[in-house]
C-alpha cells in the first residue's frame, strides 16, 4: 500500500466523525442512530479473457464498497464510501495475488447532498455520477467513475436537467482540464408504460498538448509521438430509454448516441441495448444484452468502459448478461463480452471476455 493509500481510511474515518458531529449536537431532535445508515456489498469474481495473439488470461478478483450516510439536517446529506483499487478511477477490482500483499482501500466517496426542494438536488464533493445513462450504458462514463466536483439535478414535472462541473487533473505548469456536462429531458409515464429521452453536451477543458488522464495511456484516443492528446473533446449526446411490460416481465429498450463535435472522423459512439426481467427478490431473474460501437475518438478513452475490448475506445460488439438472486442480497451474475477492434488503428483484433461474479449485499 501506498503513503497515500495509508491515509484513505484514517481520513475517510475523520470525515465520517466530522460530519456526524453536527448530528450528534442536535441529538435532542432525532436520535444519532436515526440519523446514521451503513450499507455495502462483497463481490467476488472468476473472469477469463481471450484476446487474439495473447494468450488466454483467467484471474479471480474481488471488490468492497462499504458505505455510510448521516443526516446532517432535514435538507442536507453527507455520504461517505471506502472502496477498493483506490488508485484506479474506473475499476475497484483488486487481483487475488501480489504475494498475499495488503491491498489498496480508499476513499471512493465523500459529498454533500442539499435538497433546498422537493424537486431539486444539488452535489459537492466526490459523488455519484450524476448524469443519466440510459440502461446503465458506459458509452461515455464507466460506471466506477465518481467525479469530484459541484452538480445539480432537477426534476420539476415531467422534465429534468442534471448539470456539473468537475476538476479532472490539475496541473501546476499548465491550465487544468475541467470537464463541464449538461443534460435535459423528459420522462414520461403513462398506462405502464415509461419513457425517458433527452439530450445534452459535454466539454473537457485543456486536453490538446496534454498525456492521457489514466495511468498516461491513450486508450484508444489519437495522440502525437510524445504521448499527448491531438484533439479536443467536446459531445453532443442523445438518448432515450423505453419501460413496458412483456409476458408479465418488466421490458427496457435502451439507446445513447454520441459524437465529439471537436473531430471530423472517427468521432461517433453508439450504444443500444435492452433488458428483460429483473432481480429484485429471491427467486427472481433478469437478462439483458447489449450492442456499442465507440470509435477512436468519439469519448475519453480513459473514461469509458472499462470491460468492453478491455478498455478505450475503438472497438465495438455485443455483450450479453444476466443476473438471479439466489436469495435476498445474494446474487448471482454472468456477462460474457464478444467484442473486436474497429480498422481504424490497422490492428484488428478479437476481444473475449466472460466473468462470473457472485455478490453479497447488506445494509
Amino acid at each position: 500500500m501506498t503513503a497515500a493509500n495509508k491515509h484513505a481510511v484514517p481520513t475517510a474515518a475523520v470525515l465520517l466523525v466530522l460530519a456526524s458531529w453536527p448530528a450528534a449536537a442536535h441529538a435532542d431532535e432525532a436520535d444519532l442512530a436515526e440519523r446514521v445508515d451503513l450499507s455495502g456489498d462483497f463481490r467476488l469474481r472468476y473472469e477469463s479473457i481471450d484476446r487474439a495473439g495473447l494468450p488466454e488470461q483467467s484471474r479471480s478478483r474481488y471488490r468492497v464498497r462499504l458505505n455510510a450516510g448521516v443526516d446532517l439536517y432535514d435538507d442536507v446529506r453527507f455520504v461517505v464510501s471506502l472502496a477498493t483499487a483506490a488508485d484506479n478511477p474506473v475499476s475497484r477490482n483488486v487481483t487475488f495475488g501480489g504475494n498475499a500483499l495488503d491491498d489498496d482501500f480508499g476513499v471512493d466517496l465523500a459529498y454533500v447532498q442539499w435538497r433546498p426542494r422537493p424537486d431539486l438536488d444539488v452535489f459537492a464533493g466526490k459523488m455519484k455520477n450524476p448524469m443519466f445513462a440510459p440502461g446503465r450504458d458506459q458509452l461515455v462514463y464507466d460506471n466506477d467513475l465518481n467525479p469530484g466536483g459541484v452538480a445539480a439535478a432537477w426534476a420539476p414535472g415531467n422534465w429534468f436537467v442534471n448539470a456539473g462541473a468537475f476538476a479532472v487533473e490539475q496541473r501546476s505548469l499548465t491550465a487544468d482540464t475541467l470537464l463541464y456536462h449538461v443534460q435535459a429531458g423528459g420522462d414520461w409515464r403513462f398506462s405502464g408504460v415509461t419513457l425517458k429521452a433527452g439530450a445534452g453536451y459535454l466539454v473537457y477543458t485543456n486536453t490538446v498538448g496534454n498525456t492521457p488522464f489514466v495511468f498516461d495511456l491513450p486508450a484508444g484516443n489519437t495522440v502525437d509521438a510524445m504521448n499527448r492528446y491531438v484533439y479536443e473533446y467536446a459531445n453532443v449526446e442523445a438518448f432515450a430509454e423505453f419501460g413496458a411490460a412483456l409476458g408479465g416481465l418488466p421490458l427496457s429498450v435502451f439507446a445513447h448516441y454520441t459524437e465529439n463535435v471537436e473531430v471530423s472522423r472517427e468521432d461517433a459512439g453508439l450504444a443500444v441495448g435492452l433488458t428483460l426481467g429483473e432481480a429484485r427478490d429471491a427467486g427472481s431473474w433478469e437478462a439483458g444484452w447489449t450492442w456499442k460501437q465507440v470509435e477512436a475518438d468519439a469519448v475519453v478513452g480513459s473514461f469509458t468502459e472499462s470491460d468492453f475490448g478491455g478498455g478505450g475506445t475503438d472497438v465495438e460488439g455485443h455483450v450479453f448478461g444476466g443476473s438471479y438472486l439466489l436469495r435476498d442480497r445474494l446474487t448471482l451474475e454472468a456477462t460474457l463480452f464478444l467484442n473486436e477492434a474497429i480498422t481504424f488503428r490497422d490492428d484488428a483484433r478479437d476481444y473475449r471476455r466472460v466473468q462470473l461474479d457472485l455478490q453479497f449485499e447488506f445494509d
